[in-house]
């Protein structure tokens, strides 16, 4: 590389004739040398990425990963550094217009050339794809990619960064109470602060709704990045004007630092999981709040993470079996029904099946799961009626299974493939899911009863627990929470109102029955049949039991 070229200040000694050639170039030049230093921009250079000659050089290309109005020119930069040459149009975030980019690898660095394109083609769809379009951020896909080239240049120079994972704390309500015109203002200016506070060099993104990632810097240690969030959580949860309105916004945030306990197979996914992982841990805490994982919470999310692996294994496997707990009859005492319970096969000691279902419902394996769990309860319901037991099986539903609009019509087939009418079988659904405003979960709630299917509110007293609601729920039982029955048995105010929304709950005119779960007494048991349950089900009854250990029972 000619020394020209190679001096930082060639405009004010060695080179002015070739710096003027340079200068009058209509394209943008850039020149770096083997250390990936940019050592000369030409003021067409200048004029495209805005800053002055003097603070462009001698940045790095990270700079140009890392500097929302640069990245476009990162990967071209990239492929030269690595020996290839790169030649095509590519689009900047804040720029509406292609640029046509070289860049070529030379002897000792990397030459690239560029200028501003009117026409919009390829280039154009190709940015889209990797930025929101609304805030203009790159998206979860461009964050990814820039944050793999992060990670391997903190590997190759064993430098380190934290990445943080930002909530908006109520942003749907937010959202819902301005209308989504304002929604999508406070977004844009919430990005517009969050952009402007951050120090050079480092990543941000929409990753979808109010969901917000960062990289900071490398080289940053963990405390100034701890600070540096703190402070931008200040900053933002600062009140924003939107159509002359004040609205206050908290913030909150989870960030992990890189190399990580496992950094030997992180990868973005990895990473921005970890920081997510310390939001929920930060939102346990309160709004506004931030956390910053430690070794303890990663040995947990490694544990958490191995538990899906499994679970993704368990599903396709079917490594499960049914256990069924009985409902008994308040007045016979006779087994009335049994409610199908989900277990591992074999046995997971210290596996908490609820948690397990919750990790099954992010993983979005429940339609499946439900689909599975249907199938063997209602052979089991019909292996016993062929035996002569007049016995109903409760089957708990999903929300993923009633999203799916086939599940009527799939959920028939299951019952005629096996002897069955609807009214076998009593599917349990949440509150939240019985009074939701998706349409789909509606038309399906809809359609099931139009079929002859029944509906139990489990859980009820958990959520929305109203009689108003429950009046015009078209349901036919409800199962009050455990919570509420423990209540009962004591002096207490809080027994006397569960005691009398039972039997408000239980009165005929509403032609539902209602279930007493958590009986663990004999006092209990007796408490909630005065009250008007008509069903009793819990461990101080039976537990959940193999199929072959419960028909002893009917």
């Amino acid at each position: 590389m000619t020394p020209e070229l190679g001096a930082a200040d060639s405009h004010e000694r060695g080179g002015p004739r070739l710096a003027s050639i340079l200068d009058n170039d209509n394209r943008g030049l850039l020149i770096f040398d083997d250390r990936r230093s940019l050592i000369y921009a030409n003021s067409q250079a200048s004029d495209l990425l805005g800053p002055r000659l003097e603070e462009l050089v001698q940045v790095t290309d990270e700079h140009f990963a890392a500097t929302l109005r640069w990245a476009h020119l990162y990967d071209p930069l990239q492929a030269a550094f690595a020996g290839r040459a790169f030649e095509g149009e590519v689009t900047p975030i804040y720029d509406p217009h292609g640029w046509r980019v070289r860049c070529w690898p030379d002897d000792r660095g990397v030459i690239c050339r560029f200028e501003r394109v009117l026409e919009k083609g390829a280039a154009v769809a190709r940015s889209q794809a990797r930025c929101d379009s609304l805030t203009a951020l790159p998206n979860r896909r461009g964050f990814f990619q820039r944050l793999l080239l992060r990670l391997e240049r903190a590997r190759q120079t064993s430098q380190t960064f934290s990445v943080a994972y930002l909530d908006l704390d109520r942003f749907k309500w937010l959202n819902d109470s301005l209308g989504h015109r304002a929604g999508d203002a406070l977004l844009v200016a919430f990005v517009r602060r969050l952009v402007g506070a951050l120090p050079t060099r480092s990543l941000a993104a929409r990753l979808g709704g109010d969901e917000f990632a960062l990289a900071f810097p490398l080289g940053m240690t963990e405390r100034e990045s701890a600070d540096l969030l703190s402070s931008l959580l200040l900053e933002l949860s600062q009140p924003y004007t939107i159509n002359d309105r004040r609205v206050a916004l908290s913030v909150s945030a989870g960030m992990v630092r890189f190399p990580t306990m496992s950094s030997s197979d992180v990868d973005p996914g990895a990473l921005i999981d970890l920081a997510d992982y310390a939001l929920r841990q930060a939102k346990e805490k309160g709004r506004g709040c931030m956390s910053v994982i430690d070794a303890d919470a990663i040995d947990q999310f490694e544990r958490e993470r191995g538990l899906v692996r499994w679970l993704h294994g368990a599903v396709s496997k079917r490594a499960f079996r049914l256990h069924y707990q009985p409902l008994i009859d308040a007045r016979s005492g006779r087994v009335s029904a049994v409610e199908a319970l989900l277990r591992p096969f074999p046995r997971m000691v210290g596996v908490d099946i609820r948690g397990l279902i919750d990790l099954a419902a992010d993983e979005g394996l429940m339609a499946d799961l439900g689909q599975w769990i249907l199938e063997n309860a209602c052979q089991q319901l019909a292996t016993w009626r062929r035996a002569g037991h007049d016995v109903q099986v409760n089957i708990n539903l999903a929300s993923a299974q009633l999203l799916t609009v086939s599940f009527v019509e799939d959920a028939i087939a299951v019952l005629n493939r096996n002897g069955l009418r609807p009214d076998d079988v009593i599917f349990e659904i949440s509150e939240g899911m019985a009074v939701s405003e998706e349409r789909t979960l509606a038309a399906t709630i809809e359609r099931m009863l139009q079929k002859g299917f029944r509906l139990s509110i489990d859980d009820f007293g958990v959520e929305y627990a109203s009689i108003g609601r429950l009046a015009r729920l078209p349901i036919h039982q409800v199962k009050f929470d455990r919570s509420l029955v423990h209540q009962l048995g004591g002096s207490s105010r809080e027994a006397l109102i569960v005691s009398g929304l039972m039997r408000v709950v239980a009165d005929r005119s509403l032609g539902l029955s209602v279930v007493a779960e958590g009986i663990e007494t004999a006092r209990l048991s007796d408490e909630a049949t005065a009250s008007g349950a008509t069903l009793l089900q819990g461990f101080g009854l039976h537990r959940p039991m193999p199929a072959d250990e419960v028909v002893g029972l009917f």
